[in-house]
């Protein structure tokens, strides 16, 4: 099963995407999984510009995707300087891929996986770009920094970029 963010209102490339790419992963996380199929659920990002101006939440799920067109396919944060585009708390099992992760020079964090109630593993992470970002596009909280500061994060979380 997948929802597209077309189904909430975004993107136009233009006005602020925040409460319906927020709508999208409300939706996603209750409704995971899908109670007819128990299949896990893909959240679908056309080609676009995706502007939002406050931190995304993925609330606790297990499984599921996100996926967009790559290059076409750009969150660009209109945020407070040093803020985190995406907060990923306790979503384990899940792919992100095709997406373009844009932090305008302003916001410090792309993806930040920081779980206080579920840990979060088998995280993939492929086909994607963060550019921009104050300080990294992608990071892990109690695991350290993903990237130039830490590289080999992802044996201890199991975090695959």
């Amino acid at each position: 099963m997948y929802i597209s963010c077309v189904q909430f209102g975004a993107p136009d490339g233009k006005t602020d995407d925040t409460v319906a790419l927020q709508k999208v992963l409300t939706n996603f996380s209750n409704n995971y999984p899908d109670q007819a199929t128990q299949k896990p659920m893909t959240v679908y990002f056309p080609r676009g510009v995706y502007v939002i101006s406050q931190t995304l939440v993925g609330n606790k799920s297990v499984g599921g995707a996100f996926i967009g067109h790559g290059r076409d396919t750009t969150i660009k944060w209109a945020g407070a300087k040093n803020g985190t585009m995406f907060w990923s708390a306790g979503m384990a099992y899940h792919r992100y891929a095709g997406l373009h992760w844009d932090g305008a020079g302003i916001a410090g964090f792309g993806i930040l996986h920081q779980s206080e109630n579920q840990f979060e593993t088998e995280i993939i992470h492929e086909a994607e770009a963060f550019s921009n970002f104050l300080e990294v596009g992608l990071a892990v909280k109690s695991g350290g920094i993903c990237g130039a500061k830490s590289p080999d994060c992802s044996k201890r979380r199991r975090i695959m970029y």
